[in-house]
């Protein structure tokens, strides 16, 4: 065995631990996000130092295969948990096997200058397809930007894409220099490597000298429990009890001076049999306390789809806002739950004499950044009621993101998760720990910029 396929292997090898080691560390999101991104990079570099389309088939079914081991471990070994994970491997294989396949045929087999460029454009065009398919969660396997917060502020003018198609460029250009025999060549693409890196930090910090502190805050009372009766737990509470929870709710934000009440998603489940009873029960409650509520819902049909959606009501119990869900969970939620058609709009609301924009999305629609893109510019708040578990509780970094992307405050409220609020240049507001914690409401100070 050469010097080359001794690499090879060690590489490919390296590369499969650390895209399944995350199952061992699910809470440690840095890690989990910093596994993803060098298993990535290694694969990439396997593909590089193979001597064969034959070692860049095995170094790409090594990625699928870890993929596999770690989304079994973490959801069990079950039929529906391999049908998942075969579903997954199709849809990792259009982001990552077109773009690895093509670079070896350039770079190493043709050895063209330009062919630097393939893995890049195929690689982003190939993520933003899948965002736009609403399979937003493959693209944590390049969640660089929740590893080097410096380049987080690039987001304002660069974009998910744009900067996912810098950074896999300087990744390639580098790892063109590594497998260059020419001297001068490698010298040339390291430098001009790092002269991006470069450019990227100082851009950031360029743009980090622009923060300033919010205009005010907004007392914010957000509240988790117990999700919807699941085959696993079929138990459902009364209209009866689901009102007194709610009003509970109400009646801490009252007691700590809350200006508005923030529950998660999921929060009320409405049955066909007492939906009208519940929703009027729910708008004299609001009016009883009279602080405004961004309430969660759940609409159970029988012979129809769920809805999942959000309304906004004013301290009289008056609906002000509604949107429904978008993007669903994949092989969760689609095919059960409808679909929301309508994009997000924006209403003002004023909190001590000071007039806020708020719009409101859900859970995953804080991946899809092409549906993003339709957030009203002039929000000022953004509020997403989401349900999280450990396998996603790593995204808040990509919600950070989100606030530079949009310019705008988020405020993520979690069952079974992180709650928190972020500002448009990434600052990281409070943060609040639902992971296993259920019926439980906290307060938060939310910082405002007004546009």
């Amino acid at each position: 065995m050469d010097k080359k396929t001794g690499l090879y292997r060690v590489v490919v090898i390296l590369a499969g631990v650390l895209i399944a080691a995350p199952v061992f560390f699910l809470r440690a999101y840095f890690l989990v996000a910093l596994c993803n991104f060098l298993g990535i990079i290694l694969i990439f570099m396997a593909e590089r130092r193979a001597s064969s389309y034959k070692q860049v088939w095995v170094s790409v079914v090594v990625f699928y295969a870890a993929v596999v081991v770690r989304f079994l471990l973490v959801f069990g070994v079950d039929f529906l948990s391999m049908l998942v994970g075969v579903a997954y491997i199709l849809l990792t294989t259009l982001l990552l096997g077109p773009a690895l396949f093509l670079d070896y045929f350039l770079v190493v087999k043709k050895q063209y200058k330009l062919g630097i460029v393939a893995f890049p454009v195929i690689f982003t065009a190939n993520l933003a397809a899948c965002v736009a398919l609403h399979f937003g969660n493959v693209s944590n396997f390049v969640a660089f930007a929740q590893i080097l917060p410096i380049f987080n502020l690039n987001l304002r003018w660069a974009g998910e894409f744009g900067l996912t198609f810098i950074t896999m460029l300087v990744i390639s250009m580098a790892l063109k220099g590594s497998i260059s025999e020419n001297k001068k060549e490698r010298v040339i693409v390291y430098a001009v490597s790092a002269g991006i890196i470069a450019a990227l930090c100082v851009c950031g910090i360029v743009l980090k000298t622009q923060t300033r502190e919010p205009d005010f805050s907004i007392r914010v009372a957000v509240s988790t429990c117990e999700k919807r009766p699941t085959v696993e737990n079929p138990e459902k509470l009364s209209k009866e009890e689901r009102l007194s929870m709610f009003r509970d709710a109400l009646e801490y934000a009252k007691q700590n001076n809350a200006e508005l009440l923030v529950l998660n998603e999921e929060y009320y489940i409405l049955y066909p049999e007492d939906m009208d009873w519940s929703l009027k029960g729910i708008e004299k409650t609001i009016s009883e306390y009279g602080i405004p509520v961004l309430l969660p819902l759940w609409e159970c049909n029988e012979e129809e789809l769920d809805v999942n959606y959000v309304c906004f009501y004013d301290e009289n119990g008056q609906v002000l806002y509604t949107y429904t869900k978008h993007t669903l969970v994949p092989y969760i939620e689609q095919g059960e739950v409808k679909e929301g058609k309508t994009a997000p709009t924006s209403f003002r609301y004023s909190f001590r004499g000071k007039e806020v924009t708020i719009s409101a999305v859900i859970c995953m629609d804080i991946n899809n950044s092409l549906f993003l893109k339709k957030v009203p510019e002039e929000t000022e708040l953004l509020i997403v009621p989401s349900w999280d578990w450990d396998m996603v509780n790593s995204e808040q970094r990509r919600t950070y993101a989100r606030s530079i992307q949009l310019n705008t405050t988020i405020l993520k409220n979690s069952f079974q998760g992180y709650s928190y609020a972020s500002g448009p240049w990434g600052i990281y507001g409070e943060v609040l720990d639902f992971r296993d914690q259920y019926q439980k409401v906290e307060i938060m100070d939310v910082p405002i910029w007004k546009k």
